[in-house]
């Protein structure tokens, strides 16, 4: 269903999360068309040095499972828990 994605931690985007104006929906429409749970998770986990113990592909297939289980509700969804996985990077 979904192809691998291609981390790019140089991605001029992803480097935007750790600023307070990061807009959620605006990187998931112009970047990563949905995957936006795998890729800021793979990139904040690449971040803290987790894949060099972490098996990317099974840490990429789980987070894909995680997204396709929240359902289309407009305040508890996969941005919100993407909003607190950013914001807990940061204490």
């Amino acid at each position: 269903m979904d192809s691998k994605l291609v981390l790019n931690t140089n991605s001029e985007e992803l480097k935007k999360i750790d600023f307070e104006d990061f807009d959620i929906f605006a990187f998931n429409k112009k970047v990563s068309k949905d995957n936006t749970l795998p890729l800021i998770g793979k990139y904040i986990l690449s971040t803290e040095q987790y894949l060099n113990i972490i098996d990317s592909n099974k840490l990429e297939a789980f987070l894909i499972k995680v997204r396709m289980g929240y359902l289309k509700n407009p305040y508890h969804n996969v941005f919100n828990l993407i909003v607190i996985i950013i914001g807990s990077t940061c204490f």
